[in-house]
């Protein structure tokens, strides 16, 4: 099978498209080997504090102790975070927003949510989630505040769990039945009036 055949002077035009393609592949390649190197470079300072952490054994068992570590490692946590977000990564589920279907996965509601939270509310953040460029990449697991209980107005009556059973109203005896009318005599037999009798 033969190739197609380029029209006279094409042939000019069609090499300078295949080098601006491949000039602007090479270029698109470059600037995402530089953002990654950028945020691998960003992710650098949280692995060295790990390592620091690491390096000075188990956590200790005093009070003091326990709370430079604590302290350790939320510092470590706050470099990874920035890190991520330097990479254009947003972390999705903060206490206090309104749970989104399409960012938030509900795993509990508080019912009755706590005072002066709204319906929806997200009071914890059991595992975040991550948007990265618009992209919902994980929703975000929380536990909700539930609705608020509707509060029942004093002029309203109980409900009828609560109220208590009011007394039958003195009612007037209900007449006795009239007996029934009498039937009569009992009717005779059935008797086949077709047989004859012989003498």
């Amino acid at each position: 099978m033969s190739e197609p055949k380029t029209p006279q002077g094409g042939g000019a035009e069609l090499d300078r498209l295949r080098w601006e393609f491949a000039a602007a592949l090479d270029e698109r390649e470059a600037a995402h080997r530089e953002q990654t190197g950028r945020l691998l470079t960003a992710l650098l300072g949280a692995l060295d504090s790990f390592d620091r952490l690491l390096a000075d054994g188990p956590p200790p068992a005093d009070g003091e102790g326990v709370q430079a570590y604590h302290q350790s490692v939320g510092l470590v946590a706050r470099q990874l975070d920035e890190a991520v977000r330097t990479g254009g990564l947003e972390p999705i589920g903060l206490r206090g927003e309104t749970a989104d279907p399409a960012t938030h996965q509900v795993i509990d509601v508080r019912e009755p949510g706590p005072p002066g939270t709204a319906e929806d509310e997200v009071l914890e953040v059991a595992r975040r989630g991550y948007r990265y460029h618009g992209r919902v990449l994980r929703a975000a697991q929380v536990v909700v505040a539930g609705p608020a209980p509707v509060p029942v107005p004093e002029s309203l009556p109980a409900p009828e769990a609560d109220r208590e059973p009011e007394p039958a109203p003195d009612r007037e005896p209900e007449p006795e039945p009239e007996p029934a009318p009498d039937p009569g005599p009992e009717p005779a037999p059935y008797t086949n009036l077709t047989q004859r009798t012989t003498a």
